[in-house]
């Protein structure tokens, strides 16, 4: 009986002191979400409020007070804009906006005469005999095409 009321104290501690280490874990994240300079998050996207405590939501970081989404691969030529979800510049695609875009391929013309891509981008060019107008679309001259 004595060995058991001894398993029985023992038991309770241990539990005790996994109550504190969990208290202690739950009280530094909430310190680390909130960042070190201790800032109070301002409401917006990203924001997860449980209680009295505000936080960033998972996937999302505390940068300056403030919830940014966070992206496990980077967004090459783009900007990070919810967790894991790339906004790709212009000119660019991909779920990292790592593969430049054709502009030239597309259905609609861009270009009076030839197109050229280019990275993230595209150039037009004129026949010869022809020069590019101001707009960089058209041309105008001898070999103007209709």
């Amino acid at each position: 009986m004595e060995l058991i009321q001894q398993l029985l104290i023992v038991t309770l501690h241990l539990i005790k002191f996994s109550l504190a280490h969990l208290q202690d874990s739950t009280n530094r994240s909430t310190e680390e979400a909130l960042g070190p300079t201790g800032l109070s998050l301002q409401p917006g996207p990203g924001v997860c409020v449980s209680g009295r405590h505000t936080s960033c939501c998972l996937g999302w970081r505390n940068v300056n007070g403030a919830c940014q989404p966070v992206c496990r691969k980077p967004c090459i030529h783009g900007t990070c804009t919810r967790p894991d979800t790339c906004t790709c510049s212009s000119g660019y695609g991909g779920a990292q906006c790592d593969q430049d875009v054709n502009e030239c391929g597309f259905p609609e013309r861009l270009c009076s005469h030839r197109c050229m891509n280019t990275q993230g981008s595209y150039r037009c060019y004129c026949e010869p005999g022809s020069t590019l107008r101001p707009d960089g679309h058209t041309c105008t001259g001898e070999s103007e095409q209709t």
